[in-house]
């Protein structure tokens, strides 16, 4: 007996939001067979309807149990399966759906040019994905810093600047689903690194604050009094004070 089931099914998501993720716990072993052997399963879905969903920007199998993990179905609308081995043992996966919103009239895309070595880059709003492996895929790492001190930087956010490291030269366009415009931030004395805006702007600080202002390009550093979309810059303030880039 045939069941039809499509008259129950129906896709709900909340509206305004772009980002969901679903984890999965699989075990490969399963109860089947000696306990202690390797193991394989299969993991499968119906890509045709995911293909059928208007709504769906993108949507991805990453290892893990949250969205930072390594992609390995880049787009699970162009495939039906992925194969999972391992022994008597719980190997976590996220699905990460980007849908699309009513914000997507708005993208705003700018070519980024990076040269081989050390970048010093921002992102100009909120990106489809946040992850540098999607925004800059050839990138062998990132660092961000805060608190005067650097960190790996995963995943790259609006207002924030990072150094990237790139193996060899290459331009990417990149989009940002909401463009910044302006934003402002509490910051200490001594140097901050700050990404710019969706367009060229003056930045600036309540009470004066701003000693100096680098941007690093061509492999040297130089002095700026406007910021750039799409590089980072270094500051740094006599004195704590609410910094700000605003239209």
């Amino acid at each position: 007996m045939k069941h039809d089931h499509d008259s129950l099914n129906q896709q709900i998501f909340r509206k305004g939001i772009e980002k969901y993720v679903w984890i999965l716990a699989v075990n490969p072993k399963g109860n089947m067979g000696v306990m202690d052997e390797p193991a394989a399963t299969t993991l499968s879905w119906d890509s045709n309807i995911l293909k059928n969903s208007p709504d769906i920007r993108k949507i991805q199998l990453k290892m893990g149990n949250d969205d930072t993990g390594e992609v390995v179905i880049e787009d699970m609308r162009e495939t039906d399966s992925y194969d999972v081995n391992g022994m008597n043992e719980e190997i976590y996966f996220s699905i990460v759906l980007i849908n699309k919103t009513e914000q997507s009239d708005i993208t705003q895309c700018i070519n980024i040019d990076l040269l081989e070595g050390w970048n010093l880059v921002s992102i100009h709003g909120n990106p489809v994905a946040h992850e540098l492996t999607t925004i800059f895929s050839d990138a062998e790492i990132a660092y961000g810093y805060t608190n005067g001190s650097y960190y790996k930087a995963m995943q790259l956010f609006a207002n924030e600047g990072y150094w990237v490291k790139m193996p060899f030269a290459k331009s990417y366009q990149v989009c940002a689903v909401t463009p910044v415009h302006s934003y402002s931030v509490d910051l200490t004395r001594g140097w901050h690194l700050q990404g710019c805006t969706c367009s060229s702007e003056i930045p600036g600080s309540y009470n004066d604050q701003i000693e100096v202002m680098y941007e690093y390009r061509q492999g040297a550093y130089a002095r700026i009094y406007e910021c750039t979309p799409g590089f980072a810059f270094w500051v740094r303030l006599k004195a704590a004070d609410t910094f700000f880039v605003s239209e």
